[in-house]
């Protein structure tokens, strides 16, 4: 009885218990893109980080009844933005409500003076 450990490893693997008290040297995978022999694991790009998520930007251009473009700080991942209007969110694509191409909104019908524009987004 007791634990049982491997004599060897290869580098990027961590110790993982089996649930019969054996722990054995295991390759992480998933969202682990690599884990380096002190332990410093850096994940996938594909896994949502809180600081890529974007919540209540104001994106730059003047709301004056005349511009119809607006300017994001970052270009969202396509199809992950939320464009909101007054309140009311915004249908993306060509003919409705605004597209967008890298960070530039450009809206179909012009907001008018005292309109806020929000976006949540990830980037």
């Amino acid at each position: 009885s007791g634990l049982k450990i491997a004599n060897s490893s290869s580098a990027g693997q961590v110790m993982i218990g089996n649930g019969s008290n054996v722990a054995a040297f295991t390759t992480l995978s998933g969202d682990i893109a690599s884990i380096t022999g002190t332990g410093v694991v850096t994940l996938a790009s594909t896994v949502v980080k809180e600081a890529d998520y974007v919540v209540s930007e104001v994106p730059t251009g003047t709301i004056n009844g005349v511009n119809a473009s607006f300017v994001l700080a970052a270009a969202p991942i396509a199809g992950k933005e939320q464009v909101y209007l007054n309140g009311v969110r915004l249908e993306r694509g060509a003919g409705n409500d605004y597209t967008i191409s890298s960070a530039t909104i450009t809206m179909l019908n012009i907001p008018q003076t005292g309109d806020k524009i929000i976006v949540d987004y990830l980037k």
